[in-house]
């Protein structure tokens, strides 16, 4: 939650969306006012992130906890596992794709590699896109955020 003069509002929403550039989470912003439920609650400790609905920061914040909860909170889930073996699968099919051009196959080398990029693409849409809900209150609305 924030109030309109928070100026660690603005630094934490610079943060989330800094963080959000390297690990996908639903970011949900939403401002403080005295008609609010929470606004007694929350009010002295803007701002707060709420990730999950099991872990509350309140200021002041610090980016390596925040990260290192977000990621602890992701869902593993199929599609995420598979999508860093396809990464890895890919890494290898490159270095053999390679290896193969050196050592004389170079179309066969060329096949391998344009595959390998093919496999680690799609590894790397597959894990890179799965996100987990992460309610973070007391950020300003200046982006145009869901308001309550």
């Amino acid at each position: 939650y924030s109030t309109d003069q928070c100026a660690l509002c603005a630094e934490a929403q610079k943060m989330l969306h800094e963080l959000r550039t390297k690990i996908p989470f639903e970011l949900r912003e939403v401002k403080l006012t005295p008609d609010h439920p929470q606004y007694d609650k929350y009010l002295v400790s803007v701002p707060v992130i709420l990730v999950n609905g099991k872990h509350e920061l309140t200021a002041p914040i610090d980016r390596k906890h925040v990260a290192r909860l977000l990621r602890k909170e992701m869902p593993r889930d199929l599609a995420y596992s598979a999508g860093k073996v396809l990464k890895w699968i890919g890494l290898f099919m490159a270095v053999v794709g390679l290896a193969f051009r050196l050592f004389g196959e170079p179309e066969l080398g060329y096949l391998i590699f344009v595959g390998a990029i093919v496999v680690f693409s799609i590894g790397w849409i597959l894990a890179r896109y799965r996100s987990i809900r992460v309610s973070s209150f007391g950020l300003n609305d200046r982006l145009g955020s869901e308001k309550r």
